[in-house]
C-alpha cells in the first residue's frame, strides 16, 4: 500500500510546475533531509541565501531531483540486507541496525557518497517487522550532482567536503 502511495505521489508531482514540484519535494522530504549531514548543510545554505533575498529555485530543484531518484523497497520480517553505497530512509516498521533499533524516519548509510568502499562503515539491517524504506544509490545521487553542477555547484562542493572529511577521519 505504501509503495502504491509513493508511486501515486510521484505521478502527481510530475504534473506540477517545476518550482511547485521543488517546493513540495523539499517540504515532503525535509524530515529525513535534516538527518543527513551534507543535506542539512545544503539546506542551511539555501535558507541563508533566501534570507539574503537570493533566488534559490535552482537549489530546491536539486532537492526535487534527488527526491525523484528515491526508490521504494519492502522487506519481510527477519529479512537481512546490507548494501553499501546506499542511503536508506525507514518509512514504516522497525529495523535493527547493527546494535541499535531504528523506527519510522531512521536514516542510515549516510556515507554512501564515498567512492572508496573500504571507508564505508557497514550497517547490517535486520527487519524486526515488515518494513518499507526509501533508498538512494550513490550512482543515482552522483548523477544528480553532476547534472546540477552548473546550476547548483554548492551541492557538489558540500558533498566533496563531506567526503574528504570522512575519508581523512576513517583513513587514519
Amino acid at each position: 500500500r505504501h509503495q502504491a502511495q509513493h508511486l501515486t505521489r510521484q505521478k502527481l508531482l510530475d504534473n506540477l510546475s517545476p518550482q511547485l514540484h521543488a517546493e513540495v519535494c523539499t517540504a515532503l522530504n525535509l524530515p529525513w533531509i535534516q538527518k543527513v549531514t551534507f543535506f542539512r548543510q545544503f539546506m542551511g545554505l539555501v535558507e541563508l541565501l533566501e534570507m539574503e533575498g537570493i533566488h534559490t529555485a535552482p537549489f530546491r530543484a536539486c532537492i526535487a531531483d534527488v527526491s525523484r531518484e528515491l526508490k521504494v523497497a519492502a522487506f519481510a520480517q527477519r529479512e537481512i540486507f546490507d548494501n553499501v553505497q546506499v542511503l536508506y530512509i525507514l518509512s514504516k516498521g522497525l529495523v535493527a541496525l547493527n546494535s541499535r533499533v531504528g523506527q519510522n524516519g531512521a536514516v542510515w548509510g549516510e556515507d554512501f557518497v564515498l567512492s572508496d568502499t573500504s571507508l564505508i562503515r557497514p550497517v547490517s539491517g535486520f527487519a524486526l517487522t515488515y518494513i518499507e524504506v526509501f533508498y538512494l544509490t550513490r550512482e543515482a545521487f552522483m548523477a544528480v550532482v553532476e547534472r546540477r553542477k552548473v546550476t547548483c555547484p554548492q551541492l557538489a562542493q558540500i558533498v566533496r567536503k563531506y567526503c574528504v572529511k570522512i575519508a581523512v577521519t576513517r583513513g587514519i
